[in-house]
């Protein structure tokens, strides 16, 4: 068929290939409906270009669940097989994304990702990681899908999502015109305008109708396909219908074991409803496969099933994932266990979580009684939901998996199965039923020792540090350490000085920085990224609680930096969330607004929201912007189910600010008294002192023995002693608090000082009004340029960003001149347009181009 009305999209893939050839990568997104011609228009271009440039093509299946990293080792074993072969046993996902970049990177080349809406996880995570790293990379990625079968929830909307700030090119292709589909048409005696209409102009439509013969444009495509399909012979059309129930196609070797006539075979491809490539058959469009399968009777494709089972139950090459899709669709309960458990632990192995889910459960949907495999399964399920980020389903299927191991006699598993179930539990947000979990479990398995005792002492002890019983948690960790260092088990050891270490950061400061080290040391040989990250983590985000910033930024930036490195999304984006509380305390409101709105925007990890919701409800209340009531709502919420002080201490403060800046009193007070009292429980002084100093502005008269100094010394009313204390820390709006309770003239007026080079407008409207109160005129109302060394407000660093954009240059181009990381250049745009007040990068540029003529 002739390509037409392409032009504009292949000469935009023309021109991402020629920044490919000059060492630059780009990603295109070519999206449309089934049939609009993606691949059509993809295949023409490749055509053009496959003398001068390596083409590599990997094809994603209509196969629910998809199989692990289908596309990719596809790819790979397209340059080397060995590499294929290396793909589907390694688990190390990010080993493979690191080997499948390094080798389509080794010269310019053109990869081609067909139907991504069909990928499976594992392949996603794969062009992620590709994806973040092409600046460097001459590599044009091509990826085809269907855009009105990727919904929000869509695990390709989700990923693409995580690509945020990476430029990514898209080709929407849009269905022919009337022109386009009466040229396609002439010679045949059909009405052009009667076929465009009723096909919209989709160009796989608009040829199935000129190629079935019919005399009159059929409804539907299916009836097209149909059409051409009782023109076969009897042999042919039960070739199509075997063909029908195999999504993926079906070797002609492998065909003709199953009984297909070869004539018959020979039929359909002459016919072209099948095509025939390198000895692989099947439709020329997934909408054909499906209208044919559509046709076969239930009982008869349930016979096509239990036939292509049977029969590949005996080839030594038949894949596990193959196999189960048949089972299914046989109903072959038994088979259905047996195939999809090992389906998903192939899955599980290639960290394809949602694909293993999936296979999980249908081997849970399908046993009967008490078996080991139930139990596995269970257990595997579990374990991905968690993952997944679906921490309810993996309460539930631990508890499952628990059950079935008392009854089968396992108690150690059992108990296991209980700590990871408190586990999920912390993680879906109920901590006090955490906690009432692994109590037992460690009741249960103590009496059996060795590591899964280890394992439960270092999950308490994590719990234990999470609510702030941090003496609890160091006493727990350190048995826990003691136990497990008799074992080896360096996982086990790395979380429990993970806990240990964290702890100290409130108990003993000094000491936190050597233990957290070790943690990362036995992260390092338990080969666990996630684990190293969590240390990382925790260091800054323990150093970021205490005050200690320039510890805390250093260690986020590093957590950042690791996390990004290798796909650690969730570690990255708690990180990010961390780093805006630091900022925001430190003053720096417009870059944390900037880094918690990055957070929230994306599928991010619960505890990383209640920390950048806090963030925005506390900016927003203090500037008057709005949104700040909804990201308070949100905060509290999360905040309070967890039970944890870390989390509900910032959330009860937040919620006495936004009442407080609004202009009213600060009525909820049971949120600030709740929380004092776990402060109190678990003597943390920064809590306790912030918390008080709340009650107190609310007229109450709290409790605040064990205050941090600077909070001491402001609750006994020695200002001065505790607003240099805070200037000293590098807290500018704990000063402007510090001299607003003050209520001295001259502190009032340092007050205001200090809300206006804030920003902080509600803060400056309540201190004017006092101070107007008191008679005071001629007040400030803007920030006294002494305070601001660019007009904008803009660091040395924003500046520097803000001209690159003048220049045009995209994030990938500016991380590369400044020899940073694209998400660090992300976070640098987004404080620039916040702070230029301005939506749009090209708004920026302007703004960047008038100050340069003006220097």
């Amino acid at each position: 068929m002739a390509l037409l009305e392409r032009d504009s999209a292949m000469t935009q893939l023309d021109a991402d290939l020629a920044l490919v050839r000059a060492g630059a990568g780009r990603m295109v997104l070519v999206g449309g409906e089934a049939g609009i011609g993606k691949s059509a228009l993809v295949s023409a271009f490749v055509g053009a270009n496959a003398d001068s440039v390596r083409v590599l093509v990997g094809r994603c299946d209509p196969i629910e669940p998809a199989p692990a990293l289908g596309a990719v080792v596809e790819i790979l074993g397209r340059i080397r097989r060995d590499l294929a072969e290396r793909a589907r046993s390694d688990p190390d996902l990010f080993a493979t994304a690191s080997t499948f970049l390094s080798q389509v990177a080794s010269q310019p080349t053109v990869v081609v990702v067909e139907d991504v809406h069909w990928a499976d996880g594992a392949t996603l995570d794969v062009l992620v990681h590709v994806a973040r790293r092409l600046a460097t990379a001459p590599v044009l990625l091509i990826v085809t899908f269907r855009s009105d079968e990727v919904g929000n929830e869509h695990p390709l909307r989700i990923a693409l999502g995580r690509l945020a700030g990476i430029r990514q090119n898209r080709i929407a292709v849009p269905p022919l015109s009337l022109d386009a589909v009466a040229e396609l048409a002439a010679g045949v005696d059909i009405d052009a305008a009667r076929l465009r209409e009723v096909t919209s102009g989709n160009p796989f439509y608009v040829t199935e109708v000129i190629a079935s013969g019919l005399d009159d444009v059929p409804a539907a495509v299916a009836d097209s396909v149909l059409g051409r399909a009782r023109r076969l012979s009897p042999a042919a059309r039960r070739t199509l219908e075997l063909i029908s129930v195999m999504p993926s196609g079906c070797s002609l070797l492998r065909l003709e074991r199953l009984s297909a006539q070869p004539a018959a075979i020979d039929e359909c491809v002459e016919d072209g409803i099948l095509i025939a490539t390198d000895g692989w058959l099947g439709f020329r469009h997934e909408l054909a496969r499906r209208a044919i399968e559509q046709t076969v009777p239930p009982a008869e494709r349930r016979g096509l099933h239990s036939h292509i089972l049977a029969q590949l139950e005996s080839f030594s090459d038949a894949g596990a994932v193959e196999l189960a899709l048949h089972a299914r669709g046989a109903h072959d309960r038994v088979a259905i266990v047996t195939h999809s458990l090992d389906a998903a632990r192939e899955a599980a192995a290639h960290g394809e979580r949602r694909a293993a889910a999936s296979h999980f459960r249908a081997v849970v949907e399908n046993s009967s009684g008490t078996s080991p495999e139930l139990a596995e399964a269970l257990e595997g399920h579990a374990a991905a939901c968690l993952a997944l980020g679906d921490a309810d389903a993996a309460v539930t299927s631990f508890d499952s998996a628990a059950d079935i191991l008392d009854r089968l006699g396992q108690p150690t598993r059992a108990g296991v199965a209980r700590v990871m179930a408190s586990s999920a539990t912390w993680s879906a947000g109920r901590g006090p039923e955490a906690h009432d979990r692994i109590a037992r479990a460690l009741t249960v398995l103590e009496q059996v020792g060795g590591e899964p005792y280890a394992l439960a002492l270092s999950q308490a002890a994590t719990l234990a540090m999470l609510a702030r019983d941090n003496a609890t948690a160091v006493t727990l960790g350190r048995a826990a350490i003691d136990l497990a260092g008799e074992e080896g088990a360096e996982r086990v050891l790395s979380r429990a000085y993970n806990a240990v270490g964290s702890a100290q950061l409130f108990l003993a400061p000094d000491e936190a920085e050597h233990t957290l080290m070790k943690a990362l040391e036995h992260a390092r040989a338990a080969a666990e990224p996630s684990l190293v990250a969590v240390a990382l983590s925790n260091l800054g985000s323990g150093s970021g609680e205490i005050r200690r910033y320039s510890a805390a930024q250093r260690w986020l930036d590093q957590t950042i930096e690791w996390s990004e490195s290798r796909d650690l999304d969730a570690s990255a984006d708690y990180a990010t969330a961390w780093k805006a509380r630091v900022l925001l305390e430190q003053g720096r409101w417009a870059e944390a607004a900037a880094l918690a709105n990055a957070v929230v925007s994306r599928a991010c990890p619960v505890i990383a929201r209640i920390v950048a919701s806090t963030v925005l409800a506390l900016i927003r209340s203090r500037r008057g912007d709005p949104g700040a009531r909804e990201a308070l709502d949100e905060a509290w919420t999360l905040a309070e189910a967890t039970g944890d002080l870390q989390r509900v201490w910032p959330a009860a403060v937040a919620s006495a600010e936004f009442e407080y800046w609004a202009g009213g009193d600060v009525t909820r007070t049971d949120r600030l008294e709740s929380a004092l009292e776990l402060a109190h429980r678990y003597d943390h002084g920064w809590a306790i002192g912030e918390l008080a100093s709340w009650l107190q502005r609310a007229g109450e008269t709290p409790d605040a023995r064990g205050a941090a100094a600077p909070y001491a010394a402001w609750l006994a009313g020695r200002f001065d002693e505790a607003t240099t204390a805070w200037q000293e820390i590098g807290c500018p709006f704990e000063s402007v608090l510090v001299r607003l309770d003050q209520g001295s003239t001259h502190a009032l007026r340092e007050a205001l000082d200090g809300a206006i080079a804030l920003g902080a407008s509600r803060a400056t409207a309540r201190i004017r009004r006092e101070l107007r109160t008191r008679g005071i005129r001629n007040l400030p109302r803007g920030a006294m340029e002494t305070t601001r060394a660019h007009p904008a407000g803009l660091t040395a660093r924003e500046s520097e960003v803000l001209g690159l954009l003048s220049e045009g240059l995209t994030n990938a181009d500016i991380a590369r001149r400044l020899v940073v990381s694209v998400r660090t250049v992300d976070h640098h745009v987004s404080a620039v347009l916040q702070k230029l007040q301005v939506d749009s990068r090209r708004a920026a540029a302007r703004i960047g181009s008038a100050d340069d003529s003006t220097k």
